[in-house]
């Protein structure tokens, strides 16, 4: 989601009825963020990406709370300015990825194919975020 800077408003829905399913969704992703935290295998950061881009065409307040977030709001920031992902928060993800795929595969599948399946949609989800931007230097640009 491109933000033109000083521009907080210029992407909330006109329309009413998406107005309020941006709205919907962005509570039930940033509460799922939010559970992901505790939760090991889940990550937390496209949650709140999804988060914080349903908040821009629902609520500039909730919108501006979440980026206001001395937790949340700096990694949402980053993405929004850079389009890009931190070495370590990309290490995480894969290693999160492989260890969610690999034990789903091998201990709760049974069938070969079926492992297969599993172990192949965790490839293709680890390669997506591989195709990511890597940010480099301390200042979060690509």
């Amino acid at each position: 989601m491109d933000k033109p800077a000083g521009k907080p408003g210029a992407f909330i829905e006109s329309n009413l009825f998406k107005r309020r399913l941006f709205f919907a969704a962005g509570h039930i992703c940033t509460f799922l963020g939010v559970i992901a935290l505790i939760l090991p295998l889940i990550p937390t950061s496209p949650f709140l990406i999804v988060g914080a881009a349903c908040y821009a065409r629902s609520s500039e307040k909730f919108y501006r709370l979440l980026l206001g977030n001395r937790y949340f709001g700096p990694v949402i920031r980053q993405w929004e300015q850079n389009r890009c992902l931190e070495r370590r928060v990309k290490l995480t993800a894969f290693a999160v990825l492989a260890a969610a795929f690999l034990s789903s595969a091998f201990l709760f599948l049974d069938t070969w194919p079926g492992r297969g399946l599993v172990i192949l949609v965790g490839l293709i989800a680890i390669l997506c975020v591989a195709g990511i931007p890597t940010c480099r230097g301390g200042d979060g640009a690509k």
